[in-house]
């Protein structure tokens, strides 16, 4: 399943459970806006965990390109002597 459509799926029973709850106003909105905290936690969470993998294979690629530049490098050298 798409994490956009899990996403809306939270975001819109969340608000359709807290609408129809019978409480005050007042403690609504209290509930609306930890129920919009909750929700920016969690997707701020997925963000930094697919920072972090991009940066692994950011990573992972540039030794990679490393090891072969460094390979290429020590064949030129042995042979010009």
């Amino acid at each position: 399943m798409n994490s956009k459509k899990i996403i809306a799926g939270i975001v819109i029973g969340t608000a359709i459970g807290i609408l129809i709850a019978p409480r005050k106003g007042s403690e609504t909105r209290k509930k609306i806006a930890g129920s919009v905290n909750d929700i920016a936690d969690f997707i701020e969470d997925k963000i930094n965990a697919i920072r972090q993998e991009v940066h692994s294979e950011v990573d992972a690629v540039a030794d990679q390109i490393t090891n072969k530049v460094e390979n290429a490098e020590s064949k030129i050298n042995e042979a010009l002597t």
